[in-house]
């Protein structure tokens, strides 16, 4: 899932246990980092399978809450993504009802495979979740404001071996206007559409980071040729988005409770590790 469904869950998740503005912070920020990965910094599985194993090497608090934002989202041990992603999880659930819908918009959106209608689904639920949850978006956007987070992430970097260099790549990443940008525009179909539109021209051009120059030049114009293209068109996307929110807007909220009782045990385990006073 994307960003704010992975925010929303955790904060649900965690809702009835008087968490501080600081834990909340930490929360949201870990409940996000797992998908670093795909900007080549990071595997994904060191994000997506480690969360406990880094949570039981820590000692700070909030640091915890971080590594548990992290477990809500990966798949070891089974957070949202594993509902999402693995066997019949929600993404292979819709893909026939999403499938055709994106064959209606073919012409302006480009090739469609199981990646196209994955990511279609994604940023449907991130909208939806924003249209459910107005304040979200704002509860996000505060929380990678929060100075504090930083000592946290480098925490995260030193247990993965990472050089301070790599670590202050993350920071800075994390802290990038046109990341926050992102989070905000799924706010409403229509900014929704141009995150898609250009998370799909980043994958495009990030495919071809290791060919040579001459060919890697020929598929930066050819893409920006066609990702302009798509641009001038991106109303039909909006509409596409409509649509598939249509779909899935009974579905959403449903998928994400039955999976509150998926977790409720493992979380409650934990935030016992991190309340009871250690001797």
């Amino acid at each position: 899932m994307n960003p704010l469904t992975h925010a929303y869950f955790a904060l649900e998740l965690f809702g009835a246990d008087n968490l501080t503005q600081d834990e909340k912070d930490h929360l949201i920020v870990g409940s996000f980092l797992p998908d670093i990965h795909i900007t080549g910094l990071i595997q994904f599985h060191k994000t997506h399978n480690q969360g406990l194993e880094f949570f039981n090497s820590l000692t700070d608090p909030l640091h915890k809450f971080l590594a548990l934002g992290m477990i809500t989202h990966g798949e070891v041990p089974r957070g949202l993504d594993y509902y999402t992603h693995n066997g019949r999880g929600f993404i292979k659930q819709k893909h026939g009802q999403v499938l055709p819908l994106a064959r209606k918009y073919k012409k302006h959106i480009g090739k469609i495979n199981g990646s196209t209608i994955h990511y279609l689904i994604e940023f449907s639920v991130d909208n939806l979740v924003a249209e459910k949850k107005p304040e979200i978006v704002g509860e996000v956007l505060n929380a990678f404001k929060n100075p504090k987070v930083k000592s946290a992430i480098t925490t995260f970097s030193h247990f993965l071996g990472f050089s301070e260099k790599k670590n202050n790549k993350i920071i800075k990443l994390l802290s990038n206007k046109h990341l926050l940008n992102y989070f905000y525009n799924f706010s409403s179909p229509e900014t929704a559409s141009q995150n898609w539109l250009n998370l799909t021209f980043y994958r495009n051009i990030k495919r071809g980071k290791n060919l040579p120059f001459r060919e890697k030049f020929k598929k930066l114009t050819k893409f920006t040729y066609y990702n302009f293209k798509r641009k001038i068109n991106d109303e039909h996307i909006t509409k596409l988005f409509y649509e598939i929110n249509n779909e899935l807007r009974g579905e959403v909220q449903g998928f994400l409770f039955d999976n509150h009782h998926n977790l409720i045990e493992l979380k409650n385990e934990l935030l016992r590790d991190i309340r009871s006073p250690k001797s």
